[in-house]
């Protein structure tokens, strides 16, 4: 990542308990500490941010990272192969980024992990790295077919997997693997060559010229969009419920959109004035009597607060993405023409 000065933070996580679902988490350290800060006795679900930070203060501090994607597909990993090859793609015609520059996992269950070493993109630590990181994700989901781009992820304190660590469900490793072995192997294969850790492929870490120039781009963008939102009232109580809301409670998460629907759902409550407590009743009900299986309250608990400790309203595009939306009938649409 970058290179190591004594300020320089992680933060690391484990599954402490995996059959209490007891996750250990907030720990700081340096990057060089990684790893004698797991304990022998951890042997699966190992995670560290997909950040370093230069202070404590994580939601103040310069950040610098690589950019990195999950694709996630519980109930079939076809689907989300789809949509990295998709995306790898994108990326290649967007960003000139080519296949050789991007680190591809197999996350050790059904899902994809991509990343791109931040020098390529010629990232500089920033404060708002995770806002940049999602709008350039969020053009990406928009080529996709199966929607299986997690675009929940993208808060300044994500964790995320660490390679050649053991997935806590599948007893599978988190391993990396070639464009060429994502695009050709079928899924058992795969499996199989995770059944134990596999050395890394060292990426040439030189910057790309054009992908660089483009990040500018985006990064300008994700500022300015950002900079809209926050000119919005972000204290006035929300009192109107707009039909893609209504949509969403009558009807359910669509298949594999869940905890990006619950998001949503807590953002709107939390606009309307409803203390955590209350949206996470709310939700829990609402969770019970659509989807099935219900998502675990644990689950419920975590992104309901995370939705309370930050100030980041949802857009129209993203709940797009997990609802009917009805434009002429929406009042806030509407107002926002004026």
């Amino acid at each position: 990542m970058c290179q190591e000065k004594e300020n320089n933070l992680i933060e690391i996580g484990y599954w402490k308990d995996i059959k209490n679902k007891f996750f250990k988490r907030s720990i700081y350290i340096s990057p060089k500490d990684f790893r004698k800060s797991i304990p022998s006795e951890i042997t699966k679900g190992i995670f560290k941010s997909v950040y370093v930070y230069n202070s404590s203060n994580i939601d103040e501090s310069l950040a610098i990272g690589d950019f990195y994607l999950d694709f996630d597909s519980p109930d079939d990993f076809e689907l989300a192969r789809t949509d990295a090859i998709k995306v790898l793609a994108y990326l290649k015609i967007v960003f000139k980024i080519q296949y050789e520059e991007c680190n591809i996992f197999f996350s050790g269950r059904k899902g994809v992990h991509i990343t791109i070493p931040y020098s390529i993109l010629g990232i500089k630590p920033s404060k708002d790295i995770n806002i940049v990181f999602k709008y350039i994700a969020e053009n990406a989901f928009n080529y996709t077919k199966n929607k299986t781009v997690d675009l929940q992820i993208y808060d300044k304190k994500r964790l995320f997997r660490v390679p050649n660590t053991l997935h806590e469900k599948s007893n599978l490793y988190k391993i990396q693997i070639t464009y060429e072995e994502l695009r050709d192997m079928s899924y058992e294969d795969i499996k199989s060559l995770a059944k134990s850790p596999r050395k890394l492929i060292r990426i040439v870490n030189d910057t790309n010229s054009f992908a660089s120039k483009m990040y500018k781009q985006f990064e300008e963008k994700a500022i300015e969009s950002l900079n809209t939102k926050s000119n919005i009232k972000s204290n006035q109580t929300l009192s109107y419920t707009p039909p893609c809301i209504i949509s969403l409670m009558e009807n359910g998460a669509k298949e594999g959109f869940r905890n990006n629907s619950i998001a949503v759902l807590a953002s709107f409550y939390k606009a309307c004035g409803s203390d955590s407590d209350r949206t996470k009743e709310i939700i829990s009900e609402w969770n019970s009597k659509y989807n099935s299986p219900p998502t675990d309250s644990i689950e419920i608990e975590k992104t309901v607060m995370s939705i309370y400790s930050t100030n980041k309203p949802f857009g129209c595009n993203k709940i797009k993405t997990l609802s009917d939306c009805k434009e002429n009938e929406c009042k806030l649409v509407k107002n926002r023409r004026k």
